[in-house]
């Protein structure tokens, strides 16, 4: 939740046109609907049939989805936590 909130204020302040992605964990599904400020799509296929779509990968610090990004060579952005990305 915590990532999404962080990305719907930022959005605010980007002038661009960008589709977010977002992969759940199996045990936390969310709706986009709870989030109307970003254009966001949710995706619940495996992991590895989604990261040869895209370029950058924004994670949380708890999930091995970050080593499986950077791994198959992609951009990785970490949420730390509130104030911090890596």
């Amino acid at each position: 939740m915590k990532i999404l909130k962080l990305l719907e204020k930022t959005v605010l302040k980007i002038h661009e046109d960008i589709v977010f992605v977002f992969k759940p964990h199996p045990n936390f599904m969310i709706k986009a609907s709870d989030f109307p400020s970003l254009d966001l799509e949710i995706l619940e296929r495996p992991l590895v049939t989604l990261l040869d779509t895209f370029n950058i990968a924004y994670t949380g610090n708890m999930t091995s989805a970050a080593v499986d990004a950077y791994i198959s060579n992609l951009q990785v952005i970490v949420h730390i936590d509130e104030n911090k990305l890596n």
